[in-house]
């Protein structure tokens, strides 16, 4: 949890505020119920901001989000409002996969999903993430514990 703060903030303040002007997902809702979920993500840029969005499912009520597997070629990370954020490392293109555990409510059952994410980057990634970056911030944060 800690780590994905830390990364929150490394890659909101390193990357352009315009990094996420393409993205497109398509798949399915979570049911909570210990399900797992499939979703696709098209970028041409390398990152992409989602929101796990209702849309008018009134009988769900979202508790929880957070990271389960990390990206492979890049960083995932969580915020407090239901959305998740991804970042393919600096010039990467190709394809990429991560997890998300989402919690919830629906229809007065609570219970937990694993939404897995399947990432398609389809043109040279815009970032200036890089694995090195990632791995002096993990390394500062076991420092601190």
């Amino acid at each position: 949890m800690r780590i994905t703060a830390l990364l929150s903030l490394l890659v909101f303040f390193l990357l352009p505020a315009t990094a996420h002007a393409d993205c497109r997902p398509y798949g399915s809702f979570p049911e909570f119920r210990g399900d797992t979920v499939h979703f696709n993500i098209d970028t041409d840029n390398g990152a992409c901001g989602l929101n796990f969005s209702l849309g008018g499912r009134d009988s769900i009520l979202l508790q929880s989000l957070k990271v389960s597997e990390q990206a492979l070629h890049g960083a995932v990370a969580t915020t407090e409002d239901f959305s998740f954020q991804y970042w393919a490392f600096k010039s990467y293109q190709g394809p990429d996969k991560f997890s998300i555990e989402v919690c919830g409510v629906k229809n007065g059952q609570s219970g937990c999903s694993i939404a897995i994410a399947t990432v398609n980057v389809t043109g040279p990634s815009q970032t200036d993430l890089t694995p090195a970056m990632l791995q002096r911030s993990a390394q500062k944060q076991a420092k601190k514990k």
